[in-house]
């Protein structure tokens, strides 16, 4: 009997021992496969910007929202203190605080406002809003709903209504301008003998509200709105029916801020440890798809989301199907916040995170989460398409500065030959001699042969000789060899000849003069053009080279980023 039992243990070390062999094996296969990328995503680029630290006496950051043009970023802690991030400008704001501090639990954003108002809910019952109000941020209590512990909360889309919702599992509405009740919704009765009626007769209970706590509420438009909570069902409102829920959608127990609404799809994150997030139908209360991701680790993994939200962008390049294709998820069993695809039922993208992620904000490419442990993270997630299409247009770009610059330095070799050699005359300088030519013509008399032949022979010279040696050197000799010529012929005449001769003699000096100073002003002109010609190719060629330097710059910038 001894020797049977000690077959019978090594036996069973032995398969022990195998079969832990083997599971080692198959986690080992499964850490080399998988990827965080999936598909059309793998060439996603994600990264974490930032990582900021707040001291525990702040507590858990419970709340994010952004404003509607994403500047600035609202920040809700657990000690009771709003915190106003300003992305542009790199700041923090502290603001000014007027009441009670309690613990703030859900922070949203006031649309259609000119100016960001954020509000945010309070343990105590009470609701927050802040504002910039010159010259500086303030928060107070607009109401209180003593002893109700406010969970959630929502705002329409005109921002004139305003559903909260928590421990007392009853919902209320009221008229956000001025602070009134407008209704309070029905909460279910718990009455045993009813229930029991109920399952006997395999019937829904449809007329009455939440009878657990409400952590959830998500408007849709002005009319619509989504609650959930512990009692494992989402309701939907119609303002326009208030007393009772219009559909019901059962079995999501959601315990934070982990229902979302776009288009007629519902997003909800049960807390459960797999298998958490559901895709609903709006329109039919039906289940479209349930979140498994192939490419997750599915050794020793518990999600547990506390939130979850559709990724909303502007202009969703690189999206297959467009808007309602990506989702953001964070909780306490995933360690990291995700990004996971729908259609392909995958994650595209993960940033790591140890803590429980209890919040979660997006604006265009931003991501921002806040933690249990008062850790805020800025993230940056990139598609697939828009970075295809940058570097796309980078490469354009380049090529288009390269094709410019070679042609500017073409040209600039070209000109600086032309004006050196002088192969090809300015339009302005030929312009300039006719001009010159035409001014000596005038100026000389026709009386005697030589001039005519002298003006003659000079407009022939310039026309075949350079442009400069004509200005500089001709036109110079034409002017002085006339007039000796004339008073060589009048120099043997009476006393009246002889003043005649002496007048002309000054009248031809003063025009000669002239002549002389108008060419030498055209010869300054000239020069002074080619110089600032000259001058000014250079300068667009040292521009030209500056932007080039700058593009590459900022493409090594980008490549080291990635």
């Amino acid at each position: 009997s001894q020797e049977l039992l000690r077959k019978y243990e090594q036996q069973i070390s032995y398969f022990s021992e195998k079969m832990a062999e083997d599971q080692f094996a198959k986690q080992h296969i499964t850490d080399s496969i998988y990827k965080y990328k999936y598909d059309v995503y793998e060439r996603c680029e994600g990264q974490v910007l930032e990582k900021l630290y707040y001291p525990e006496c702040y507590g858990s950051i419970n709340g994010l929202a952004f404003s509607t043009c994403g500047k600035y970023l609202a920040i809700g802690f657990g000690c009771g203190e709003f915190k106003i991030c300003d992305k542009e400008g790199r700041r923090l704001f502290s603001p000014m605080y007027y009441g009670e501090r309690s613990k703030i639990l859900c922070v949203r954003h006031l649309p259609n406002h000119g100016q960001p108002i954020f509000v945010g809910s309070t343990r105590s019952g009470g609701i927050l809003v802040c504002m910039y109000e010159y010259p500086m941020w303030m928060t107070w209590e607009f109401m209180q709903e003593a002893p109700n512990e406010i969970n959630s909360f929502d705002v329409n889309l005109t921002g004139s209504k305003l559903v909260t919702g928590g421990k007392d599992a009853t919902l209320r509405l009221y008229d956000f301008h001025t602070g009134k009740l407008i209704h309070k919704f029905k909460r279910r009765d718990m009455d045993c003998d009813k229930l029991i009626q109920l399952y006997l007769n395999n019937m829904e209970d449809r007329d009455d509200g939440h009878y657990r706590r409400i952590y959830a509420i998500k408007f849709r438009d002005e009319e619509i709105f989504l609650s959930g909570g512990n009692d494992n069902t989402v309701k939907i409102w119609d303002l326009r029916a208030c007393n009772n829920p219009v559909q019901n959608i059962y079995g999501p127990h959601i315990c934070g801020d982990a229902l979302d609404i776009l288009d007629s799809k519902i997003l909800t994150g049960q807390w459960t440890h797999s298998e958490s997030v559901e895709i609903w139908d709006l329109r039919t209360s039906r289940k479209l798809r349930t979140m498994s991701p192939k490419n997750r680790r599915q050794i020793f993994v518990n999600e547990f989301p506390y939130c979850c939200r559709f990724m909303r962008y502007t202009d969703p390049r690189g999206i297959p199907h467009g808007h309602g294709d990506l989702i953001g998820i964070g909780g306490s069993g995933l360690g990291a916040m995700e990004v996971q695809s729908i259609s392909y039922n995958s994650i595209a993208h993960k940033f790591l995170e140890e803590g429980q992620i209890i919040t979660l904000a997006q604006f265009e490419n931003l991501i921002v989460y806040g933690t249990s442990n008062g850790v805020l993270g800025l993230c940056n997630f990139y598609s697939a398409k828009e970075t295809l299409e940058l570097d796309e247009e980078e490469g354009e770009i380049e090529a288009d500065i390269g094709e410019e610059l070679y042609s500017t330095e073409v040209e600039e070799e070209q000109r600086s030959d032309e004006y050196t050699t002088g192969r090809r005359s300015h339009p302005r300088m030929t312009s300039l001699l006719d001009m010159s030519i035409s001014s000596i013509e005038e100026t000389s008399p026709t009386e005697s042969g030589t001039t005519s032949t002298t003006s003659t022979k000079s407009s022939t010279i310039s026309t075949d000789t350079n442009e400069s040696t004509v200005l500089l050197g001709k036109t110079s000799s034409i002017v002085y060899g006339k007039p000796e010529s004339e008073h060589s012929i009048k120099a043997g005449g009476d006393e009246e000849k002889t003043l005649s001769s002496s007048e002309s003699l000054s009248e031809v000096s003063d025009e000669e003069t002239t002549t002389s100073s108008s060419t030498d002003d055209d010869d300054d002109d000239i020069q002074d053009e080619v110089k600032m010609r000259e001058d000014s190719a250079q300068n667009n060629l040292k521009l030209l080279k500056k932007q080039k330097n700058a593009f590459l710059r900022q493409k090594l910038s980008r490549e080291k980023v990635k």
